[in-house]
């Protein structure tokens, strides 16, 4: 049995030892499911966080960060003309907030769930951004899901839909 050990760059003899890895390459990734699964209702017209957050450190400077939010369900409350609008915040090393590269769109987030007023219409979660926060290595990202509404309310989850995730991955420019 013959094996084979390609590779481009070893440099150092120490635990401080460098691999030269390709640029693409998804260097590690972390997950979180929404903490509350009972009931979570939005009610502001402005960007608020829903409860669910997930922190990475990175490995390597000035690495990409792939956002995703899929699962859960929000339900416009029986109210045709309800929209529910959501997005990516994240900080830095515990700085303010801002919202990830690309995920404003006028207002509107990366996504918008609109009312039709039927009963029990839950619709699920599904948006990705490719975030280029310039961070050093060895730095603490804390990316959140914020949303908001146009107006009354609308539930963002509940304990008899799908649990919400939200997925980060670093990949290496």
């Amino acid at each position: 049995m013959a094996s084979t050990l390609t590779v481009d760059t070893i440099v150092g003899a120490t635990a401080a030892a460098n691999v030269k890895l390709p640029a693409g390459h998804t260097v590690q990734t972390v997950l979180a499911h929404h903490p509350n699964q009972s009931s979570t209702t939005i009610t502001s017209t402005s960007f608020v966080g829903t409860g669910l957050n997930v922190n990475i450190t990175s490995k390597f400077a000035n690495s990409k960060f792939l956002v995703t939010l899929t699962g859960g369900g929000w339900y416009d409350v029986g109210n045709s003309t309800q929209s529910m609008f959501a997005t990516f915040h994240r900080n830095i090393a515990g700085g303010s907030y801002s919202i990830v590269t690309g995920g404003d769109n006028n207002g509107y987030g990366l996504m918008r769930l609109s009312g039709d007023g039927g009963s029990w219409n839950i619709k699920p979660y599904s948006m990705s951004a490719l975030d280029s926060p310039s961070a050093a290595a060895g730095v603490v990202l804390d990316y959140k899901v914020i949303a908001k509404v146009n107006q009354n309310s609308c539930s963002w989850t509940a304990s008899d839909r799908g649990m919400p995730t939200i997925t980060v991955s670093e990949i290496l420019v």
